[in-house]
């Protein structure tokens, strides 16, 4: 199956994160007060938003894997505006660094790691399509 028929085939733009995933990253960047985007069935935290996380208030330390699709801009948008309040969100996004968005938003205004290979998601049954980027909104690059 090509990468094309791959994104056009999935059902859903929500992709779940590992739990063991979850807690590498909570370990070093949390702890998280706020999944800003989940399902009651994939929260990684307590207190969560499903997608009415954006018309929300946040907290200071936050997670995020949002949907990954049309509207996966407002989310970053939103991720880039906390900071402004002292807030930090840890984001698990699609690696598109040609998009105007990275550029907008994350490359050299937040810290931003590639992630080796394809993420795998819960409940995906493969890994993505996709390669994916871990974006600490609210921390700098260091130069």
């Amino acid at each position: 199956m090509s990468v094309n028929a791959a994104f056009s085939t999935s059902t859903s733009d929500q992709w779940a994160t590992t739990q063991d995933y979850f807690d590498v990253i909570d370990e070093r960047y949390g702890p998280f007060l706020l999944d800003v985007c989940a399902t009651p069935q994939n929260a990684k935290c307590e207190r969560f938003y499903t997608k009415d996380g954006l018309a929300n208030p946040w907290s200071a330390n936050n997670w995020m894997n949002p949907p990954y699709g049309c509207d996966v801009g407002s989310w970053i948008k939103r991720a880039f505006d906390e900071t402004k309040n002292g807030n930090t969100t840890v984001a698990l996004l699609p690696a598109r660094i040609d998009a105007r968005l990275f550029h907008e938003y994350i490359c050299g205004k937040h810290e931003f790691h590639l992630l080796c290979g394809y993420p795998e998601f819960g409940g995906a049954g493969s890994s993505a399509p996709f390669s994916a980027m871990l974006v600490i909104f609210g921390r700098t690059p260091r130069t």
